[in-house]
């Protein structure tokens, strides 16, 4: 919702993120019976979960849901040399930040960190549709060129994460006969797993407000 974020990981844990998230957690407590006073609150922006110490790089898309204007795909590097530029910059989910805010954040970030944005405008964005690509292929293709493009500058990388927008199936087809990036864990709503992604969707957006 907009006051929380559960995610249930295949370890069995559970993390319960956003401005309401200790009271959900309190509700799903006493249904089953957990102690909650043996639980200290993890503020929202700090990412603790398993990918808090890996190196990671993140990939996102912002502008699909527009008509008009281009469909910006980004990939950022987040390794250990990061998290110092990164604190006290307050990185969140980028759809609970103003445009103003993304301006100026999405500016400082596009500086620090290193990462790939790719554009696709009106006009490209109709001559591959003319070809028979379809919104999701179009991502797909963007998603695997930035992420190239970010592991050729940063190969040292732990993970990559993609904000899923398709299966993980349909997204490999789609890319037959590219030299495909492999290995990547596809997580909904992965703004708020991973820090690399919410900074990857922050620079998008501050490229699309630029555009």
């Amino acid at each position: 919702t907009d006051d929380f974020t559960i995610s249930v990981y295949h370890s069995n844990k559970v993390l319960f993120q956003g401005e309401k998230a200790i009271e959900e957690f309190e509700k799903w407590a006493k249904v089953l019976g957990v102690e909650t006073d043996i639980v200290k609150p993890i503020p929202q922006t700090a990412y603790m979960n398993e990918f808090y110490k890996m190196t990671i790089i993140g990939s996102d898309e912002v502008g699909t849901g527009d008509f008009f204007g281009p469909v910006i795909v980004c990939a950022a590097y987040i390794g250990p040399e990061s998290k110092n530029l990164l604190e006290g910059l307050n990185i969140i989910d980028s759809k609970r930040i103003s445009d103003q805010q993304i301006l100026v954040l999405g500016e400082k970030l596009a500086k620090l960190i290193p990462h790939s944005v790719l554009i696709t405008d009106n006009h490209k964005y109709n001559e591959l549709v003319e070809k028979g690509f379809n919104l999701n292929k179009i991502k797909a293709y963007l998603h695997n060129h930035a992420l190239k493009k970010v592991i050729q500058k940063k190969p040292d990388y732990q993970r990559l994460i993609v904000d899923q927008f398709c299966s993980e199936k349909n997204y490999y087809e789609y890319l037959i006969g590219q030299e495909i990036i492999k290995d990547i864990s596809f997580y909904s709503q992965a703004e708020s797993i991973s820090e690399a992604v919410a900074v990857a969707a922050i620079i998008a957006r501050f490229h699309l407000l630029l555009e």
